[in-house]
């Protein structure tokens, strides 16, 4: 009997030490995956293109950055959008995406409700339990991530 005691604590124990590694590295693995960035060089471009690029309205309509937890103010080698990035693109209007629902399989000509593979995406990365089953909570949640980011930037 006191060995199984023992062997259950053990296993308890390994688990409790195990929980918080693995949701603090799993986020991170998740996003590099699905968001990959190639590290292919880029090209030189002359004075002429720069200083053109330089003037225009660049605007980028959809971005789902808000669904990773990323920190959007500190320049990644992953994911597609973080303020370096944006302001080294003379990017001047970003569209942030909010992600409530996602089917699975995700087709492109036609989607039912049945499912939903951002529930365990918000547990896997820590989202507060109101967001797991509930689209509003989801979108309300994202909107204050932004917004946090928007105040920690100080403009």
């Amino acid at each position: 009997m006191l060995n199984i005691f023992k062997f259950k604590w053990i296993n308890i124990c390994c688990l409790v030490a195990i929980f918080p590694i693995t949701f603090a590295i799993l986020p991170t693995d998740i996003d590099r995956n699905f968001n990959r960035v190639s590290n292919l060089d880029l090209p030189q471009i002359n004075t002429t293109t720069q200083d053109f690029h330089n003037r225009l309205f660049v605007a980028d309509l959809h971005a789902d950055t808000l669904l990773w937890n990323r920190n959007l103010l500190k320049r990644n080698n992953y994911g597609h959008v973080d303020l370096p990035r944006l302001e080294a693109g003379n990017v001047a209007l970003q569209g942030f995406g909010v992600v409530t629902k996602v089917p699975k399989p995700l087709k492109s000509n036609r989607n039912d409700n049945k499912t939903d593979q951002i529930t365990s995406l918000a547990i896997a990365f820590g989202w507060p339990p109101r967001t797991w089953n509930n689209l509003t909570q989801r979108a309300i949640y994202q909107a204050n991530k932004l917004d946090k980011f928007i105040k920690k930037s100080q403009g």
